[in-house]
């Protein structure tokens, strides 16, 4: 699979297993401890969830579930992407904040997704 050169998300494991910081400069309106999240973000996102649902109809039961719940994220951030688009009544800014919020979350439950799953494997092979 093809890699890109992007920013990383906050907790993003680098390619030699060290964990990568993503500095942004300040925005305008934050909330402590949550930034804004941009398309590099969401791009990374796409690309790591293509990367995991690729193989998902190979996932054990365990797997299987945790594979399920991020999908469920993942529609709930699509829902949410549309709503900026098109939110006239809710403010820009709460919607935004809440996508960040909702990106790291499934940011973190792919990487540990992803981590299961080469743990499954290297089990495999073990044994």
């Amino acid at each position: 699979m093809r890699r890109t050169n992007r920013k990383s998300l906050p907790g993003k494991v680098g390619a030699n297993g060290s964990a990568q910081q993503h500095h942004q400069p300040e925005a305008s309106a934050t909330i402590e401890g949550v930034r804004p999240v941009t398309r590099d973000d969401l791009d990374a996102l796409g690309e790591l969830r293509s990367e995991l649902q690729f193989a998902a109809h190979f996932y054990k039961e365990d797997l299987k579930e945790r594979w399920d719940n991020a999908e469920r994220h993942w529609h709930e951030l699509q829902q949410k992407l549309k709503s900026v688009e098109n939110a006239a009544s809710v403010s820009r800014i709460e919607i935004g904040f809440a996508i960040s919020i909702l990106v790291t979350s499934l940011h973190d439950a792919y990487l540990e997704l992803r981590r299961a799953v080469v743990q499954s494997q290297t089990k495999e092979t073990t044994t």
